[in-house]
């Protein structure tokens, strides 16, 4: 991906989703201690997470498959 595509992606972004997307793109592998770190920063608006539950419903995910998705502890799906 070309730096300005890049740069157009991220001053559209408009929920934690896309950033997940920009996210992966970018960093393709990620260690797992890493992971974990960034892990805990994570912040969700009620927008996102009416998104992650219409996800679920939608695809009919257990909350440890939803989780994996979206890269999240079972403990904040359950939450």
């Amino acid at each position: 991906m070309h730096e300005k595509e890049l740069l157009l992606k991220i001053d559209s972004t408009n929920n934690f989703i896309d950033i997940l997307n920009i996210n992966n793109k970018i960093f393709q592998i990620i260690g797992i201690e890493r992971n974990s770190e960034l892990q805990k920063l994570k912040t969700y608006t009620y927008q996102d997470i009416h998104v992650i539950l219409n996800y679920q419903k939608e695809y009919r995910l257990n909350n440890s498959h939803l989780a994996n998705h979206f890269q999240m502890s079972r403990n904040t799906i359950k939450k």
